[in-house]
């Protein structure tokens, strides 16, 4: 049957555009929280039930809403954040795309109160997902008041992709934590289900500042990081990076700002690990609360629809401003220790703190790549020398001592014998890993040696070649190869040495129940991996079991629902109560 070209409803069209803007509730709270930094608000209380799936309530102080204006607010394309194509150029806002109020409204029951600044009254609208009541007179003191309850009620086949309750809420809670380190002179608390979870006062002076960023990434992280602000050529990079002992096994204390906005560049990216390259050890990450400051003019913000991607001007010129300004942040951290100095770092003007140094260079100084090879090379074999000469700390988990049955580590520390449940722990923090991955848009793919071809029916090759796109995020590379076949050429580098046919006839029921969603990755997916990963690579030997623990102690609360301790006392009285009865 031919079907006629005809413009989409308008509620069709906006429910459309929320698959973009809206995906689970951290989306919603994103977009809310952005407004609320956009309108002014220097206090914001965000309040969510249920991980957000059956409320999220953002109150500000803002400067609040025109009346006359509400309505328009939830229309698509309407903002009050770029009326020119001048001002799209030079973005100065977190979001401005004119659709996130009117997505939202149309797959929840949505309520808006607002008083503008001054105003004698405030006024309310509220929207059961289809349509826009009458404006209301509102009690509202000042700022604005948003109200998203219900989310995905009335479209049940994105409602079925949220995660558990905790899961979402954990998602909201890290996205509140980015948003808090962006802003320091704006306070904010975090209600779930009644309870206070998080509340982050103002941060005027350099001292709260530092205690935020301890409230956020803990306190170990500040004392392990030098305090760094470097400017050269129009750009300014300023906060906190981790020393080299105060890295992470994994990738999950990276907070990078653009002009105040979170960013997840590759560039960006390449330049850190770049600069990190001779001071690090395979396999560790680095932690860093870093700031760029440049022309707005110098950088399209515009070019992804979530705005963790951005597109340089001068892109080269930017790779190479933080590679010398984190390195030359490392190897002055060492000049201010006791360590020989090269004659390449003297003369370089140095300022020390009681536990954060902070790093400081003069607009315009040039170094050479030449310099930064030696400083970075000089800096590793420093901290080499210093870990040499400290004693062997034992670790909180103690050391790996015997793997039971396969599934289980016996560990020995100080407080007594310690079992660890291998398999739940790989499972979360390979989980945990592959989010990380997937939220920065870089899972590692692996190219196979010799491309395997597996044989499969029509049905299932369709299925496979329409999550074409979804495969590729995931680090799948296949292509079709007849009418019966296809052939793959690279997998995840997390199912290195796993078998191609087994591992397909995992996804295939996964990638079945895609449905209508076929760019979203969706949590049996994504377990699906996580299960092949294991499968493909048991832990065996005891230096890799006790790796484990040590990725395990950087949880939080040292990843508590893994394992069990058992103490001396316990022992002692154990063998005491059977040895009298024995002897009996």
């Amino acid at each position: 049957m031919h079907r006629r070209i005809q413009s989409l409803p308008v509620q069709l069209a906006n429910q459309i555009a929320a698959g973009e803007v809206v995906e689970r509730p951290a989306s919603v709270v994103k977009e809310l929280l952005e407004n609320s930094i956009d309108a002014g608000a220097d206090q914001i209380e965000l309040e969510v039930e249920q991980g957000g799936a059956r409320l999220i309530r953002v109150v500000d102080n803002g400067r609040g809403i025109h009346r006359d204006d509400l309505k328009l607010a939830m229309a698509p394309h309407a903002t009050s954040k770029v009326y020119s194509q001048q001002e799209l150029e030079q973005i100065a806002s977190l979001g401005f795309r004119g659709e996130a109020l009117a997505s939202i409204a149309s797959v929840s029951r949505f309520r808006l109160a607002s008083r503008l600044r001054g105003a004698e009254q405030g006024w309310e609208l509220a929207s059961d997902g289809v349509s826009a009541g009458e404006l209301l007179p509102s009690p509202l003191p000042g700022g604005t008041f948003v109200e998203v309850r219900e989310l995905f009620y009335n479209t049940p086949a994105r409602r079925k992709f949220l995660r558990t309750e905790r899961t979402e809420f954990l998602q909201i809670e890290a996205l509140l934590r980015r948003l808090a380190l962006s802003r320091f002179d704006i306070g904010f608390t975090l209600l779930h289900n009644g309870r206070q979870s998080l509340r982050l006062r103002q941060a005027v002076d350099e001292a709260q500042q530092a205690r935020r960023v301890a409230e956020v990434l803990g306190r170990r992280f500040m004392q392990q990081a030098v305090q760094l602000q470097f400017e050269a050529a129009g750009m300014r990079l300023w906060g906190w990076l981790a020393r080299p002992e105060g890295s992470r096994s994994q990738s999950d204390s990276q907070y990078f700002y653009l002009n105040g906005r979170v960013i997840r560049d590759k560039l960006i990216n390449h330049a850190i690990r770049q600069a990190h390259q001779a001071a690090l050890e395979p396999g560790r990450h680095p932690a860093y609360v870093l700031f760029l400051e440049l022309d707005p003019r110098q950088v399209d913000v515009n070019v992804h629809p979530t705005k963790h991607e951005v597109r340089f001007r001068e892109s080269r010129l930017v790779h190479d401003f933080i590679i010398r300004a984190l390195a030359d942040a490392l190897s002055g951290e060492v000049a201010v220790g006791t360590m020989p100095v090269p004659e390449s770092m003297q003369g370089e003007p140095v300022r020390t703190g009681s536990t954060a140094p902070a790093i400081r260079r003069s607009p315009g100084t040039s170094h050479a790549p030449q310099r930064i090879a030696e400083q970075q090379s000089f800096y590793r074999q420093a901290a080499h020398a210093v870990a040499r000469a400290q004693p062997e700390q034992e670790p909180p988990l103690g050391r790996a001592r015997a793997i039971l049955h396969r599934r289980y580590l016996l560990a020995e520390s100080a407080d007594g014998p310690l079992l660890l449940d291998l398999e739940r722990a790989r499972r979360h923090l390979l989980r945990q890993h592959l989010e990380q991955m997937l939220a920065e848009g870089e899972v590692r793919s692996q190219p196979l040696l010799i491309p395997q071809t597996v044989n499969l029916p029509d049905s299932d090759v369709a299925v496979l070649l329409a999550a074409d796109e979804l495969l590729s995020r995931l680090g799948f590379e296949i292509e079709r190869l007849g009418e019966n076949a296809v052939v793959i050429r690279s997998l995840p580098a997390l199912l290195r040495g796993v078998a191609v046919e087994p591992l397909l006839q995992e996804l295939l029921p996964q990638l079945r129940q895609q449905g209508r969603e076929p760019t979203t990755i969706s949590a049996g997916l994504r377990d699906a991996v996580v299960s092949q990963a294991l499968a493909a690579a048991p832990i065996t030997a005891l230096a890799e079991a006790d790796r484990l623990l040590r990725q395990v102690e950087e949880l939080p609360q040292h990843g508590t629902e893994f394992w069990q301790m058992l103490s001396l006392a316990q022992l002692q009285q154990w063998f005491a109560v059977h040895g009298s009865g024995s002897q009996g």
